[in-house]
């Protein structure tokens, strides 16, 4: 196992081809995919290597589909945990720290689902993040915390 703070799966493009890795600070690293460099049993191992590292501001990964496993809230500390379920088997949880508000109705006007849509996250004037998760259901989620955590994740672009 690696000690890189990055995570890299098996989407690995073609030679050539752009990766997003977002680092656990949730910051976006520009990666190249090279020509696999081994190879094992059943084929080729695919790699990318890091070529450049320039903060891009707060990113998620691709929610859309996702199911949304858990919501918690600690009252006393200020902390929000929102768990999702990226693929089967492959979880994905925020943390919001300093939390200042969260809203989260359960309406499902478009009818019942427990998947996301889509999710964004963005800053607001006062430097606060604002992330805004959109369900299946019709319904949104908002968090405005000071902080947003995430684990790393690679998005092939």
């Amino acid at each position: 196992m690696s000690s890189s703070p990055f995570a890299v799966d098996d989407r690995i493009p073609p030679r050539g081809r752009r990766l997003r890795v977002i680092s656990a600070a949730g910051h976006a690293v520009a990666c190249r995919a090279e020509r696999p460099r081994r190879v094992s049993g059943n084929g080729k191992q695919p790699v990318a290597s890091v070529v450049m590292a320039e903060p891009m501001g707060i990113s998620l990964p691709n929610l859309h589909d996702a199911i949304l496993e858990r919501v918690e809230i600690a009252w006393e500390t200020g902390v929000a945990t929102i768990g999702f379920e990226r693929v089967p088997g492959a979880t994905f949880v925020l943390t919001a720290r300093g939390l200042l508000d969260f809203s989260m109705p359960r309406r499902q006007d478009w009818g019942p689902s427990v998947c996301v849509n889509s999710a964004r996250v963005q800053r607001n004037d006062a430097g606060d993040v604002l992330l805004t998760i959109e369900m299946q259901s019709g319904d949104t989620i908002s968090v405005v915390a000071e902080r947003l955590d995430a684990p790393p994740y690679v998005e092939v672009s």
